[in-house]
């Protein structure tokens, strides 16, 4: 994956008929899940906060030096299993020298 605006970059497509068929129903929507961790990794930094029961979202505020970067956002269930952020609202807060 190249930096946004690279035309080498391809869109990402989920297509239901590539998952797995013990996968389809494992989530239904139907009910909240436990989650007890929200992790964050962005560029080399990595944070983690508890969830507190019943939560929908979690906060994390990092400085990032300007550049490309990747980033991955997770939670970890009650369980110990690690499921992937469906998605994540990234806001610029200010500049850092001001």
């Amino acid at each position: 994956i190249g930096p946004p605006g690279d035309p080498k970059n391809k869109p990402l497509v989920w297509n239901k008929s590539d998952v797995d068929p013990g996968y389809l129903e494992w989530y239904s929507g139907d009910m909240p899940l436990e989650l007890t961790i929200a992790s964050l990794i962005v560029g080399e930094q990595a944070l983690s906060q508890k969830m507190s029961s019943p939560s929908s979202a979690a906060l994390f505020e990092v400085e990032l030096p300007a550049g490309f970067t990747h980033m991955r956002a997770e939670f970890e269930l009650a369980s110990g299993e690690k499921l992937g952020a469906y998605y994540v609202y990234v806001t610029r807060l200010a500049d850092a020298d001001g």
